[in-house]
């Protein structure tokens, strides 16, 4: 910023259109350099530590409840081979 440079944060997704031939460190940049110049690519919004954080939290629990369901999944199945049907779902059922 002290020499007139004009900081613009770009999603990766936006500036892929940009690129041409394979992924290469030149060609990625290239494309950076394109799209910075287009004003139809937005900036993307700037987090805060804060919001990290909790985006990074709020990610690490969706990947336990998936990796839960996936658990609950295998172990309902090894059973039915074994001829004990657990019903789907979490909860005991009432009976």
């Amino acid at each position: 910023m002290e020499h007139g440079h004009k900081v613009k944060s770009m999603s990766a997704r936006r500036v892929k259109a940009f690129r041409q031939g394979q992924k290469t460190d030149a060609n990625d940049a290239a494309a950076i350099a394109i799209a910075a110049l287009q004003p139809q690519v937005k900036p993307t919004r700037l987090l805060s530590i804060e919001n990290q954080c909790q985006q990074g939290l709020v990610r690490i629990r969706e990947l336990l409840v998936t990796q839960k369901v996936a658990t609950a999944k295998q172990i309902r199945d090894l059973l039915l081979d074994f001829g004990f049907p657990i019903p789907k779902g979490d909860r005991p059922a009432l009976a």
